[in-house]
């Protein structure tokens, strides 16, 4: 009886220092999603330009003007089996960039993050004031299309910033983003897909 009663205790110390230890060292899900970006970003200012799909769009808006939309595609393009099919490849999407303006006074950052599996697992919005110190930025991080934490940075015009950051009890309205953010960035892989294909259609 007594043993049980230690092996209880050990228990109950054993997984409080886990909820403990847990949040001291992070999450590493959000750490291998910053390897990835990482990895991404490398790719996207290096001046190999064979991985790189660009799209541009030039549209004359109503009160507004010219608007130029940049669509940047990173990727992997790799064999699936040299003594096979040495030109068949597998392209594996990694990160999207996507960029544009209104009426050049606000300026729009957009990218979108991609696992080997192809899911979406980083989303960061930036918006920005040209003539202001006014931005604000949004960033989630997934795992299984699923939001696993949310942080929002704002700056005003006078240039004082607030921060908000959740990882668990997210908001309605971070429950909403993260649902849109999935859907978009499934319909940019879709688009990438396409592309993809497109190259060949003539060929």
């Amino acid at each position: 009886m007594k043993r049980d009663k230690t092996m209880f205790l050990i228990s109950i110390i054993f997984f409080s220092f886990s909820g403990f230890v847990a949040p001291l060292y992070g999450d590493p899900r959000i750490d291998e999603i910053r390897e990835i970006y990482k990895h991404a970003t490398e790719m996207e200012k290096s001046d190999n330009v064979f991985f790189k799909h660009k799209v541009v769009f030039n549209t004359m808006m109503p009160a507004i003007g010219l608007q130029t939309t940049t669509m940047l595609f990173i990727y992997t393009a790799d064999q699936t089996d040299p003594e096979e099919d040495p030109y068949l490849l597998e392209h594996r999407l990694r990160k999207i960039v996507v960029e544009y303006n209104i009426a050049g006074s606000v300026e729009y950052h957009i990218e979108y993050l991609y696992n080997d599996k192809a899911l979406p697992v980083f989303f960061f919005w930036q918006e920005k004031f040209t003539d202001e110190e006014m931005t604000e930025e949004k960033r989630l991080y997934f795992h299984n299309k699923k939001l696993i934490k949310a942080i929002m940075n704002y700056t005003d015009m006078e240039g004082s910033k607030q921060k908000y950051t959740a990882a668990s009890d997210f908001s309605k309205e971070d429950l909403s983003l993260a649902h849109y953010t999935i859907k978009k960035a499934l319909d940019y892989r879709g688009l990438f897909e396409l592309l993809i294909s497109v190259e060949h259609w003539d060929k």
